[in-house]
């Protein structure tokens, strides 16, 4: 596909859904054999990093980049060696501080945000969106630069920051968090306030799912729906099913924290295991309870119910169905 720009890029391969293909990622900008997902790179730097100091070289090439003027190919050079050394992310800071501090001309700052916005280089459109949160809030047609960019997960975090000082900010971060899927949606659910039911609706059913890994917004989602107030007798079976989900990537933690950073988190864990015993099981319970299995305070109630006949019923349908897991092998089943 030919294009002029990332923007236009992204734009023409929205689907009548309003959200990017699934298969969609960014041109290549380089010959490494090593590709990261789109957004991999700022998610693992927030969420395993630490945040960085600007060195005096780094700082160099930040001044070059403004000293430049309207000489784009010069700036954005400096720019593009600025971010060879620190991520965009890690920049945002430094580079907004600089502007400030040192009250560079409005229109000059715009301008090279706009050409930054209209650039066909990732971390060049980075640039734009870092400067553009500097301004104030953009006419209707303005925020549709942010809407399509946005729907890109590599852009999407740098589009929350902007959408962040509108008026109706959570109803737009909302409308990303349910048109991304990637690391997108995890930036997204993490700004976006439970502040509505159909939001709450939506964090207990789509929050934790994701094509990252669903622990990177369990204890998010635990939060923001402040779960344990939703544990009764009469939730669906869907809804409790969500309710599993979001407490078996709490309890597996994997790579941020989780059940261990919950407060009370063997009462909740007890509460929950109690409404699973009075309950109907289903898969999604039953693979819940098996990690909850592996605490030691609940071990025995865990494993009364994982050798019922009724989970094992389930669960030798999932083998059926060419589903395989550590509870199937713990029961003996599908060997």
């Amino acid at each position: 596909m030919e294009y002029k720009n990332l923007l236009e890029l992204i734009a023409n391969s929205v689907t009548e859904e309003g959200e990017l293909p699934q298969d969609f990622v960014l041109p290549a900008e380089d010959d490494s054999p090593v590709r990261f997902a789109d957004g991999a790179k700022d998610g693992i730097s927030l969420y395993h990093t630490r945040p960085s100091e600007m060195s005096d070289e780094a700082y160099g090439l930040m001044k070059a980049g403004f000293d430049a003027g309207t000489d784009w190919a010069a700036a954005f050079e400096a720019f593009d060696e600025l971010f060879a050394k620190m991520p965009p992310v890690s920049a945002i800071d430094h580079i907004q501080d600089y502007i400030c501090e040192n009250a560079l001309p409005a229109d000059k700052v715009s301008a090279l945000s706009i050409q930054g916005m209209f650039a066909k280089k990732t971390d060049r459109v980075k640039l734009g969106l870092m400067i553009r949160e500097l301004f104030d809030e953009p006419s209707e047609d303005g925020k549709d630069f942010f809407r399509v960019l946005g729907l890109c997960n590599e852009f999407t975090l740098f589009c929350i920051y902007n959408m962040k000082r509108w008026k109706n900010a959570n109803e737009e971060i909302f409308e990303l968090a349910k048109h991304t899927h990637g690391w997108g949606r995890v930036h997204a659910v993490r700004y976006l306030e439970a502040d509505t039911d159909e939001i709450r609706d939506w964090l207990l059913h789509e929050g934790c799912r994701n094509d990252v890994m669903p622990q990177y917004s369990a204890l998010t989602v635990y939060r923001k729906l402040d779960l344990p107030s939703l544990f009764d007798d009469e939730l669906s079976e869907e809804e409790f099913d969500d309710i599993s989900f979001i407490m078996a990537n709490l309890i597996d933690e994997g790579p941020v924290a989780g059940i261990s950073a919950v407060e009370n988190a063997m009462e909740v864990i007890g509460s929950y295991l109690t409404l699973a015993e009075s309950r109907s099981l289903t898969a999604e319970v039953c693979y819940t309870v098996y990690g909850i299995f592996g605490i030691e305070p609940f071990a025995d109630r865990a494993k009364k119910i994982l050798q019922s006949e009724e989970c094992r019923n389930i669960i030798a349908e999932e083998v059926k169905r060419g589903i395989m897991s550590s509870l199937a092998e713990y029961l003996g089943l599908g060997e």
